[in-house]
């Protein structure tokens, strides 16, 4: 005989689990201190399309273009080549704030505006269990520039110098 209640049952539980995953996928720009945890543990990949000229050396950079890709950043990654980096894009310029909640490697943020370092968090510590402190760049920036940890002072960068960035696309 033709039951509704498995039904019911699966359908209700597909709505919950819908809720879930779309719970969380917090994709605004909003404090990237509070998203919920992820529930993969899948590296993301981006491909090379802009370099930073920090002194006399370059850069090759991933580029965090959509709030997804900003969200994820370089979380699960279990290295970052030297030569390499992660570069998240604000616009309009935001206080910003990171976290780093499933990153495997401790990272240099570097916090930019108009093309200059206003605020630097050297060798950020992963962060595997919650809380996670956040780092944040203190005042309004353009975008911040994620490097393997100690690499900025490998660079002797510091406030107020120039980091220029190409972008290698159209």
């Amino acid at each position: 005989m033709f039951s509704v209640k498995p039904k019911l049952r699966w359908l209700l539980l597909g709505w919950v689990t819908l809720g879930f995953l779309l719970g969380c996928q917090n994709l605004s720009q909003g404090n990237p201190a509070t998203p919920p945890p992820m529930v993969r543990g899948i590296p993301q990949y981006l491909p090379i399309t802009a370099k930073a000229r920090i002194h006399d050396t370059w850069i090759q950079l991933e580029v965090a273009r959509s709030p997804a890709q900003q969200q994820l950043g370089l979380m699960f990654r279990p290295q970052l080549p030297r030569d390499r980096g992660m570069l998240f894009p604000l616009s309009p310029p935001q206080v910003a704030s990171f976290w780093m909640k499933n990153c495997l490697i401790p990272l240099d943020l570097v916090f930019l505006r108009n093309g200059k370092v206003v605020a630097i968090a050297p060798e950020v510590p992963p962060c595997s269990t919650l809380p996670c402190p956040t780092y944040e760049s203190g005042v309004p920036v353009d975008a911040v520039l994620e490097l393997a940890g100690g690499r900025a002072a490998e660079l002797r960068l510091k406030v107020n110098d120039p980091v220029e960035i190409q972008y290698l696309e159209p």
